[in-house]
């Protein structure tokens, strides 16, 4: 009969044993848990941190214009967010300055069609629309 009780309290002790070890596991899980938590954090707020912002006012006069350079902008890399303001015509964004530059960017929206606050105004660039005597001239619908 002993041998049968010393098997049952040795089976409880180990079942003790497993649930003190389980429950430091659990605990330094956790633990393990919250610091890469707290990590991942850090490292997306820093990279939010690391964009620079940039305004600058365009040219366009419609809202195609505002639509074309918004998805022109898109398509950069290290761009990451845009605001086109059609009423101010300022163009806001965020920007990772390791992958473009200010004058990558307002190259760009010369690409697309428009001037800048920037640009130079001598270099001709193939304008996305123009507007002249307060009529279109130019062939794409607006919105």
């Amino acid at each position: 009969m002993s041998s049968i009780l010393n098997f049952f309290i040795a089976q409880i002790k180990n079942f003790i044993y497993v649930c003190i070890e389980t429950n430091k596991i659990m605990k330094n899980l956790l633990k393990l848990f919250i610091l890469i938590t707290c990590i991942s954090f850090a490292v997306n707020t820093n990279a939010q941190d690391a964009l620079t912002a940039f305004n600058v006012k365009v040219d366009f006069h419609c809202p195609n214009g505002q639509k074309k350079v918004e998805t022109g902008l898109a398509e950069l890399d290290g761009v990451e967010s845009i605001v086109v303001d059609f009423e101010t015509k300022v163009v806001s964004l965020k920007y990772d300055e390791s992958v473009i530059n200010q004058e990558q960017i307002i190259s760009k929206i010369e690409e697309i069609g428009y001037y800048t606050e920037f640009s130079d105004r001598s270099k001709p660039i193939k304008k996305a629309c123009s507007h002249g005597g307060g009529e279109h001239q130019h062939e794409h619908d607006h919105d």
